[in-house]
């Protein structure tokens, strides 16, 4: 068989027999079979020559050569060079593995890509437990990719012969920057490579490889990228800190560094799953490649469900066998509900609004619905306030001439000019003569469909995601003129509670007003309802349909849509093999805890990856129903907010503030120090 490929193997002391052989072995399962395996025995002894001579009979295609003495890989793998048939040369190490597609798909990239010299690919870092992280490379390194560590990972490249006739530097050169020397060297020569985006390499590190780095091999490794910089054509004081990098690694606690790398490279999924060993071990599905769906078994669903099991405690110990979940932020607990609601307790989903409920109220309470409605909002000016206050455009427009306003319709509002706004709009005959009218109508609307759906009937409860409690502040109000009883509430959390609402009938699962400020500073309720949207817009009325009443929602995004139904899919999954467990042994304790946990690394110290596909999602506030991403990535910095604040300028903040950071580059730090103070100020 004509050899194409020789997959060069420097080997010294191998780790154990098993991790050897399995190294071969993924060379030998290759779909790709005209190759040859070159091993180089760097002057190995004890069993571990014995393990080399037996890995070396596994197929006959292997060759094994040895060194008398110990020589370095850069020598093993210049002996295996000089013996190498193949057109392409492919590295690999010992204690590595490799997918079983990798010799194919670099070879045919090859074939076809005549401008590249070599191809690598990403990787998978791997340990005794298996995969615990990824590393990606670009796809066409740079030279000032070179700058802060090798754009490529050395054992995952195939290269083209021709390309290594210089072979490798001496290690006596080089020390163990033999890899980081050669692509510098060939780059600057001018040769290009590529990594192919895919992780067809798995790549062996742990804490013990932080050991072996000695100082001195810190020292040449400064030295060889002193040297590569300057042949790449950048050199000065600004790439001082990247040749000084290695010496400051080499002086880092081995055991800090293992920490900080594995925090950089780990899988966040990987990272989540096991955090949800406080849960029974579910099916996770690691082998779904769908980020969406591996987040939502690893984070989502193990959220909403330990919240949901916290209701259904709650009701069950207060008597309570009705639930309302609220739109839009109950939804995925309503879908959760359905598997895990113990027999007796009916739940259901209820559609209603702020809006609604507000206008409603307006009918008994003008004031305090007013109050409501005007509250401070991120991107609200009053011309966005008519428009929810009002449905017609012709009354909006009238309106905002008979208005007395102070300052420009258009602007934004500071949280003073919304705080004058009630006074203001009380004063305008022309707009409480059109509200009362849009409240007669919104009240009728709402009591019918209430009645309909055997809401107060007898002692229920409602569901929500929370915050302040003006949801429920409303309800209270309008059921009270209806006749009707009065609703418990159990929400995710409360940051505090709106004046007038009653305590008693407010119950709070991860934070209240007076408890867990820490909880609350960190905490991203944009983020929280974002996620547990439901797949329909905002309920923004009733209509009589045939007898019945029936919500009306406005259009909902279509991407939001199809999120919330991936998700309700999951969630639903999750909840139902869940109920098939033995709960008791999940506490309402050990359920917070693992909310804490999971939150906790998704709010308030996300990924580059978790900040930029989560922060494009749509935020829509359920009273003015804006829509804007999440986490904008134009968002004005810590020291911006301070001043715009001193001079109580709007403020365009960002509903996810430390996503923003994380986007722009920034430590989330300052934002988060800035959210606690907003905390404790309250």
């Amino acid at each position: 068989m004509e050899v194409k490929i020789s997959v060069i193997m420097g080997i010294y002391q191998p780790v154990s027999r098993q991790v050897l052989f399995q190294a071969v072995l993924s060379i030998v399962s290759q779909t790709f079979q005209e190759w040859e395996l070159i091993m180089v025995d760097d002057g190995t002894s004890g069993k571990g020559r014995r393990w080399i001579e037996q890995a070396a009979l596994l197929d006959p295609r292997i060759r094994l050569i040895r060194l008398s003495v110990h020589q370095g890989l850069p020598a093993a793998l210049n002996a295996a060079i000089a013996h190498s048939r193949g057109a392409y040369l492919a590295r690999m190490d010992a204690d590595d593995d490799c997918d079983p597609r990798r010799l194919q798909r670099q070879h045919d990239f090859l074939q076809h890509h005549p401008d590249y010299a070599w191809v690598g690919c990403c990787c998978k870092l791997i340990d005794a437990s298996g995969t615990w992280g990824h590393v990606r490379v670009p796809f066409a390194p740079c030279a000032h990719d070179f700058l802060a560590h090798s754009p490529y990972i050395h054992p995952s490249v195939m290269f083209r012969a021709a390309v290594l006739e210089e072979g490798y530097r001496d290690k006596r050169e080089v020390g163990r920057s033999e890899d980081y020397e050669l692509f510098m060297r060939l780059h600057a020569q001018g040769l290009q490579g590529a990594n192919l985006q895919e992780y067809l390499y798995g790549y062996r590190e742990d804490q013990n490889s932080y050991q072996r780095r000695a100082f001195p091999f810190a020292c040449q490794e400064a030295r060889v990228r002193h040297q590569g910089f300057r042949a790449l054509g950048f050199s000065g004081p600004g790439t001082l800190p990247y040749v000084l990098k290695p010496l400051a690694v080499a002086l880092t606690p081995a055991a800090l560094h293992w920490r900080i790398k594995r925090r950089r490279y780990e899988d966040d999924v990987m990272r989540y799953r096991r955090i949800c060993a406080a849960v029974p071990q579910l099916d996770l599905r690691p082998d779904k490649q769908d980020r969406l769906t591996r987040y939502t078994y690893a984070v989502f669903a193990p959220v909403l469900c330990g919240f949901v099991l916290w209701v259904m405690q709650e009701a069950r110990r207060r008597g309570i066998r009705t639930l309302y979940f609220l739109s839009r932020d109950g939804w995925m607990m309503h879908v959760a509900a359905q598997h895990l609601a113990p027999a007796g307790v009916k739940c259901r989903y209820l559609y209603c609004s702020r809006l609604t409920l507000y206008h409603a109220l307006a009918h008994i309470d003008m004031e305090t619905a007013l109050r409501l409605l005007c509250r401070p909002s991120l991107r609200m000016s009053a011309r966005t306030l008519l428009a929810r206050l009002l449905r017609s455009e012709t009354a909006q427009h009238a309106c905002l001439k008979q208005l007395a306003l102070p300052f420009a319709a258009d602007a934004l509002m500071t949280a003073d000019m919304a705080a004058q706004m009630p006074a203001l709009l009380q004063a305008c005959p022309f707009f409480m003569a059109q509200m009362r009218q849009t409240a007669a109508a919104a009240y009728a609307a709402l009591q019918g469909y209430l009645c309909q759906e055997g809401l107060g009937r007898f002692a229920y409860a409602i569901v929500d995601s929370g915050w302040i409690g003006s949801t429920q502040l409303a309800l209270d109000k309008l059921c009270q003129a209806m006749g009707l009883y009065l609703p418990q509430g159990f929400y995710f959390g409360l940051s505090r509670l709106s004046p007038g609402a009653d305590p008693t009938a407010y119950h709070a699962y991860f934070f209240t007003p007076a408890t867990q400020l820490r909880r609350r500073s960190w905490f991203v309720p944009a983020l929280f309802e974002t996620i547990c949207s439901a797949p329909h817009g905002m309920c923004v009325g009733y209509r009589k349909e045939a007898g019945r009443w029936v919500p009306q929602c406005q259009k909902q995004d279509v991407r939001a849509v199809s999120w919330a139904r991936a998700l309700s899919t999951g969630v639903s999954a999750y909840a139902k093999q869940l109920a098939s467990r033995d709960l008791r042994q999940l506490s309402a304790a050990r359920c917070v805890k693992l909310t804490q946990r999971l939150l906790y690394a998704l709010m308030a110290r996300p990924t580059q990856m978790e900040a930029r596909w989560l922060g494009r999602l749509r935020f829509g506030d359920d009273l003015l129903d804006q829509d804007g991403e999440l986490a904008p990535a134009d968002v004005p910095s810590v020291w911006e907010m301070m001043k715009r604040r001193l001079r109580d300028q709007p403020l365009t903040r960002s509903p996810w503030p430390t996503g923003s950071a994380v986007r722009q580059g920034q430590s989330p730090y300052a934002h988060r120090l800035w959210q606690w103070l907003r905390e404790v100020r309250r």
